[in-house]
């Protein structure tokens, strides 16, 4: 059964992307994590939340989440397997 968003977490996310666009960045951040609280189920989430990670780290948690949700996102396993060797990288020079 396909359920539809709940309206709190629609407003969270369109409130997020309204406050991308206009450049707010850490706001929009801050709103699509209340909703991952409501629903971490919701690919939509991920997806946003991505766009404003910087950290691998924090990017490598955001792609496996996607992933987790929809084995099928190849361009997720795409960034995911670049973050991995980032990381890699990372590690080997430290």
């Amino acid at each position: 059964m396909i359920t539809q968003p709940s309206n709190e977490l629609q407003a969270l996310l369109d409130s997020g992307i309204a406050l991308y666009t206009n450049g707010e960045t850490q706001a929009a951040h801050d709103r699509w994590r209340e909703a991952a609280i409501i629903d971490p189920y919701d690919e939509r989430v991920w997806l946003l939340l991505l766009q404003v990670l910087d950290d691998d780290h924090d990017r490598r948690v955001c792609l496996e989440n996607i992933i987790a949700i929809n084995p099928q996102n190849t361009e997720a396993r795409r960034q995911l397997r670049a973050v991995r060797r980032r990381l890699r990288s990372d590690d080997d020079t430290t």
